[in-house]
């Protein structure tokens, strides 16, 4: 700690990006580059020195000569921003579109800041919060986090997460009994979805809201949306009988060891 210049330095001397085999490759540099600029859980008061911003720079300048991914633990929006700082300077020295770089844990990014990430064309790897509260049943925030996400990609044009944050909501107010408002938000991301042709989504979602009905006795209900889910009437997909169909070639005559076959 407090050695990361030049640890990282003799670093790139000796290993490139993508060094090592199939049981073993390095593939990037992170969490902590620096632990100057290492905000830890989140929890805590925490500010980014000068001093630390100038070797977050110093070590980006030097991955980025090296070619190398870098992944950058980054949770308050403050810490978010230093980095933002540091890296737009590297993308006027070196470029970074294409990099692979990225911030983790940076769920409490601003919207400022999403802007800028995507101007750098970096990654953002975020816990799913609402999928988490989901699970645990604790709808209202679960509720709170899709519903951000949803303005986030609203904000963004992102039709990925557009469908995936109105789809999350249906399934929450679903939960929660609230069915006109979950057919809604079901309805409209199966819509999107469509366009997309993202059928094991719209599976999901569908076959969701058919068990939800079917749980609560409205069978009517139940089967239109089990009907709507892709499935033996996939019209995608032509039925014809296995004996008839070409045989399944793989690239360069490879072969494969487990062949799961799925009847639609």
């Amino acid at each position: 700690r407090g050695n990361e210049v030049a640890e990282i330095r003799d670093w790139v001397t000796f290993i490139q990006p993508r060094f090592g085999d199939d049981m073993l490759r390095y593939v990037g540099m992170g969490e902590i580059l620096t632990f100057g600029c290492h905000d830890m859980e989140g929890v805590r008061p925490f500010e980014v020195s000068d001093q630390a911003k100038s070797e977050l720079l110093e070590i980006s300048d030097l991955l980025a000569r090296h070619n190398w991914p870098i992944h950058m633990h980054a949770i308050f929006d403050s810490t978010i921003s230093a980095v933002l700082d540091t890296w737009e300077e590297i993308d006027r020295r070196h470029g970074m579109s294409g990099r692979r770089w990225s911030l983790g844990h940076a769920e409490p990014i601003s919207r400022s800041s999403l802007e800028r990430a995507k101007a750098l064309d970096l990654g953002i790897a975020i816990l799913n919060a609402g999928d988490e509260y989901f699970k645990v049943q604790k709808y209202d925030s679960a509720l709170t986090y899709f519903a951000e996400s949803g303005r986030l990609f609203d904000q963004l044009q992102f039709t990925a997460g557009m469908a995936y944050a109105r789809g999350n909501q249906g399934m929450v107010y679903a939960e929660t009994r609230n069915y006109d408002l979950a057919q809604q938000y079901i309805n409209e991301a199966v819509a999107i979805l469509a366009e997309l042709e993202d059928s094991y989504a719209i599976s999901e979602y569908l076959t969701y809201m058919a068990n939800s009905f079917w749980e609560q006795g409205d069978t009517e209900l139940g089967l239109e949306y089990a009907h709507r889910s892709y499935g033996m009437d996939h019209d995608l997909y032509d039925w014809s009988m296995l004996t008839d169909r070409k045989p399944v070639s793989w690239p360069d005559g490879k072969r494969i060891a487990v062949w799961i076959n799925v009847a639609l």
